[in-house]
C-alpha cells in the first residue's frame, strides 16, 4: 500500500504537521538540516518531530543538497559533503526513517555551451568532458561509501531539474544505480523535476520501476521548478498515481509542497 507523507519542514509549526497528519496522511518528510540554521532552532524541529513521530507519523528523511558535492573534484569537499549524508543517515537510524533522498551530485561542465559561448568556448567546453567523466565516477564512489557504511538505510538518488545538475533524465537515473551497484540503494523519482526537463512522469516511471524506492510529488507548467500543489499546473498527476497502483509500489509519495491549510491534504489523499 502505498504511503503519503507531506514535506515537513523547519518553517513549518508542530501544529501544521499536526494537522497534516489528521487529514489521513502516513508521515512527514524532513529535512536534515543542522549545518544550515541554528542549533536552537534545529533543537525546535527535532522537538517537534519527535511529537509527531510519537503519535505515529511515518518518516522520510531529504538529505542536505545546498553546496553539497558528491562528485567534486576538491577532495575536501567531497569529503564534507560525504560527511553531510553520513549525517543524514545516523539521523535515519535515530529516527527510524525509512530512506533517504539523496542528490547525487552536481556537474558544472554539463551546463551546456548556449550562444554567448558557441565560438569562443566551445572547444573549452568539450576538451572538460573528461573531468566531467571523472565527477560521475567519484558520484559512484561517494555513494558507495555511504551505502556500505550505512548498509540498513536505503538511499533514494533523486532525479535532478537544473541544467548544471547531473541525472536528470531516466537513462542516467539507471546507469548511475547499476554502476553503484548496492542492495541498499535506489532512485527517487521527482515527477516535478521529471516535467521541467520535458519528461512525462508515467513514460519515466515506467523506466526506473524496478529500482524505484520512494517518489515525490508536485506540480509545475514544464518550465521552472515551482513546487505548486497538485492540481496547480500541468502534470498529469492522477495518471501517475494510478500507475504507481498498477505496478503496485509500496513505498513513500511525499508531497513537496505546502498547503495553506494543511488539513485539505485529505482532499489529496481521498482522492487518490
Amino acid at each position: 500500500m502505498i504511503r503519503y507523507h507531506c514535506a515537513f519542514w523547519p518553517d513549518h509549526s508542530l501544529d501544521y504537521g499536526l494537522q497534516a497528519m489528521e487529514s489521513g496522511l502516513d508521515g512527514i518528510e524532513i529535512q536534515s538540516c543542522q549545518s544550515y540554521i541554528s542549533q536552537e532552532r534545529y533543537d525546535a524541529y527535532m522537538r517537534s518531530i519527535q511529537i509527531l513521530l510519537d503519535k505515529g507519523a511515518g518518516l522520510t528523511i531529504h538529505a542536505p543538497i545546498i553546496d553539497i558535492s558528491l562528485g567534486s573534484t576538491n577532495h575536501r569537499i567531497r569529503k564534507l559533503s560525504i560527511q553531510h549524508i553520513f549525517e543524514a543517515a545516523e539521523l535515519a537510524l535515530k529516527l527510524g526513517a525509512s530512506i533517504v533522498v539523496v542528490h547525487g551530485g552536481m556537474g558544472v561542465l554539463t551546463m551546456p555551451p548556449g550562444s554567448w559561448s558557441a565560438g569562443r568556448f566551445r572547444d573549452s567546453y568539450q576538451a572538460r568532458q573528461a573531468t566531467l567523466s571523472k565527477v560521475h565516477e567519484l558520484v559512484v564512489e561517494s555513494v558507495r561509501e555511504i551505502a556500505d557504511r550505512y548498509p540498513s538505510v536505503t538511499l533514494g538518488l533523486e532525479n535532478l531539474v537544473y541544467p548544471h545538475e547531473l541525472y536528470r533524465f531516466p537513462e542516467e537515473m539507471l546507469t548511475l544505480a547499476a554502476q553503484i551497484d548496492r542492495p541498499n540503494v535506489g532512485l527517487t523519482l521527482d515527477i516535478g523535476h521529471a516535467a521541467t526537463v520535458g519528461q512525462e512522469a508515467v513514460g519515466f516511471l515506467n523506466k526506473v520501476k524496478e529500482d524505484l524506492v520512494h517518489v515525490h510529488m508536485h506540480d509545475n507548467h514544464g518550465v521552472r521548478d515551482e513546487h505548486l500543489p497538485l492540481g496547480e499546473g500541468q502534470i498529469d498527476y492522477r495518471s501517475f498515481l494510478a500507475t504507481l497502483s498498477d505496478i503496485r509500489y509500496e513505498g513513500a509519495v511525499a508531497f513537496e509542497f505546502s498547503l495553506p491549510n494543511p488539513g485539505d491534504f485529505r482532499h489529496l489523499v481521498s482522492g487518490t
